[in-house]
């Protein structure tokens, strides 16, 4: 008995503990299944660390306390520092790519030591403890009562998942059986269960099934033509055998086109480079010491409202979102991996293909890294990085962006049409003056500013960008296409190593930006740059986000496109944009949504009813949730099979 009320406390201990550091509510309703299931769990550890002898009983005592520990202090220091939970297959195919940021890691540890003490707890009690437990059952009737114990609390368990918020779309029960959010569903199973349950699907698999509502908020225009192409949705679901992608030709059927606008084929026949920026943020665009990002943000069209959420796995995340206008999966795979091999004909890659332009993508760091070696071809490119045909100085960390521009001009300039893709890394952490060599190169613009040095390091970094920025304009113009040429960037994720690394950056980001900024939505807010020398500035003051990019460009160039196969729209429409975070909040033109406390905070002077909150959390989760229906059933293939 005492052995059980030991384990009961202990898993409470990590449970709410973790409750407290990660989500911004503490108690609801949710305590009530997660408590059930600590008694399970409970039982079933009282089981397997009873049946054996005195040792042996308690060396899988200390082995389970152990994984305990490290299970709640990895996933909270991964997501502190990644805004995602890790899974098991995160463990198993990117563990090496996580440990290249161990500065970052080892930072957010240190500022969180105290709760890594409450994580490890219930070892220093047990140790004190452990001579005064009787964990050895003699009796095997004992044995058999606590597997009883676990059998029917688990099935209690499971049961009340059906008493509380039957009607929300991310109900415990439907997290249980029908969903995969880990980070939703570990605020109201517990992590300990959502964890087991990643297991349990990542061995024998998972296919996520809903019940679907279209949930779209759609602005009309009447007599207006729309980004469509010719899909006959009838003759496709009639003749689809396979029942996910009859669902996904379903959904789609229903679902409303952007309309084309005044901006449609603005820049037709033009050339495009388009960049993913690596940790770009407003607070390194500076007049003076980045004066040619300054002129780009400030010139051409200006979203003043563009938001870049953090998905799993950060710049693979940003990429993927960007790149295919599709969500990320929920902490379960790497989403920008798992799309190699399959078929991507709405990318910018494939789209400027298909009209004859020529299109090539360069990337400053290792060549294979996320699998772009593999992913870039399937994305339309011919594809060159370090170690891997771009001949720059790859030895060094992080890599030049201002090398890359120098090294590849050459390859496309006399191109009569061209897209090229920069996936840049001047910009990457880690954020000191010795260990990252732009920071170094640049530190004499930055030495004298009134910041610590993870802050200056950050600037200087960005400088390098800004560099590669000023040289391709000055080239574009020696050749005479600077005219004939747009530049376009995104970043791929806001600066989180230095964000989160403590409190004087904090204060440094607030001090540098004339906004207040939180850590659901203001801290996510960017810009997305597209610019042409010839144009006249436009201001854009549209919520949006990166997932909008893709049709917002196939439009200004003409490009064919069906607006309705992707999840994100043409920010230049007058289509609803929803910024939609991986944590389920979202942002609109009205207002914003926080989902862990199911709260809509509207805009000043905004009045909106509870169907329109529902229709948005409706459309929020049919994008999420057919996006990674897409991804795993390569969907455009079936879609465009006769193509």
């Amino acid at each position: 008995m005492f052995l059980f009320l030991f384990w009961f406390l202990s898993i409470l201990c990590y449970e709410f503990t973790f409750r407290l550091v990660i989500y911004d509510k503490f108690f609801d309703i949710s305590l009530i299944t997660i408590v059930l299931f600590s008694i399970s769990i409970a039982s079933f550890v009282v089981f397997f660390s009873t049946i054996f002898n005195k040792k042996i009983n308690v060396i899988l005592t200390y082995i389970f306390l152990l994984i305990s520990t490290i299970l709640f202090t990895a996933q909270m220091i991964y997501y502190l520092t990644y805004s995602s939970f890790f899974s098991l297959n995160n463990i198993l195919t990117g563990t090496g790519q996580i440990m290249q940021f161990k500065d970052t890691i080892i930072s957010a540890i240190l500022s969180n030591i105290l709760y890594i003490f409450l994580f490890a707890l219930p070892i220093i009690v047990y140790s004190i403890i452990k001579k005064h437990l009787d964990y050895f059952n003699k009796s095997r009737i004992n044995i058999v009562i606590t597997f009883l114990i676990f059998l029917n609390i688990m099935s209690l368990s499971v049961l009340s998942l059906d008493l509380f918020n039957k009607s929300d779309i991310y109900s415990a029960k439907k997290l249980y059986f029908n969903l995969n959010i880990p980070e939703i569903a570990a605020s109201k199973h517990g992590l300990y269960t959502t964890f087991l349950l990643d297991i349990n699907r990542s061995v024998f698999g998972f296919e996520e099934s809903a019940n679907i509502d279209s949930g779209e908020i759609i602005i009309s225009e009447p007599e207006v033509q729309y980004n469509i192409t010719d899909i006959d949705w009838e003759t496709l679901i009639a003749n689809e055998n396979n029942s996910t992608i009859k669902e996904i030709h379903t959904y789609f059927s229903n679902v409303s086109a952007t309309n084309k606008n005044e901006y449609t084929g603005m820049f037709e026949g033009k050339n495009l480079i388009y960049i993913l920026a690596e940790a770009l943020y407003p607070l390194a665009i500076n007049e003076q010491l980045t004066p040619t990002l300054y002129m780009l943000a400030n010139n051409g069209f200006v979203f003043d409202n563009i938001y870049v959420p953090t998905y799993p796995t950060s710049t693979a995340g940003g990429e993927y979102v960007s790149t295919t206008s599709l969500l990320t999966k929920d902490g379960t795979y790497y989403s920008l991996q798992q799309s190699d091999n399959k078929y991507w004909p709405l990318t910018l890659g494939n789209k400027f293909s298909d009209i004859g332009y020529s299109t090539r993508s360069y990337h400053n760091g290792t060549y294979t890294y996320y699998s772009r070696n593999k992913i870039q071809p399937d994305f339309g490119y011919s594809y060159k990085a370090c170690y891997g045909g771009l001949k720059i100085n790859c030895g060094l960390w992080p890599q030049s962006d201002l090398e890359m521009i120098n090294a590849t001009f050459n390859e496309y300039k006399d191109d009569e049409n061209f897209l090229t893709y920069y996936i840049t890394v001047s910009g990457h952490l880690e954020y000191n003056r010795y260990g990252n060599m732009m920071a170094y190169k640049n530190w004499e613009y930055v030495k004298d500013l009134d910041y610590n040095d993870d802050f200056k390091a950050y600037i200087a970094s960005q400088i390098e960008f800004d560099r590669a920025l000023e040289k391709l304009i000055e080239l574009l113009a020696e050749k005479g296409i600077l005219e004939n040429t747009v530049i376009s960037i995104i970043p791929d994720h806001y600066p989180y190593g230095l964000a989160g690394k403590n409190e004087s950056n904090k204060m440094n980001i607030q001090n540098a930006l004339d906004y207040e900024i939180d850590p659901l939505f203001e801290l996510y807010r960017s810009n997305f740059i597209i610019w042409n020398s010839e144009m006249e500035t436009i201001h854009i003051d549209k919520y949006a986000s990166n997932l909008d990019v893709l049709p917002t460009l196939l439009n200004l160039f003409g490009v064919e496109y069906d607006s309705r196969v992707i999840m994100g729209r043409d920010i230049l429409s007058d289509y609803e944009n929803i910024i939609m975070f991986a944590d389920r909040n979202w942002i609109s033109q009205y207002g914003r949504y926080i989902k862990n406390s199911d709260t809509f905070i509207p805009n000043d002077g905004v009045v909106v009813d509870n169907n329109y909150v529902n229709s948005v959390n409706n459309q929020v989760f049919n994008n999420f949730y057919f996006s990674k229906k897409m991804l795993d059933n390569n969907y455009y293939k079936y879609l465009f099979k006769d193509n």
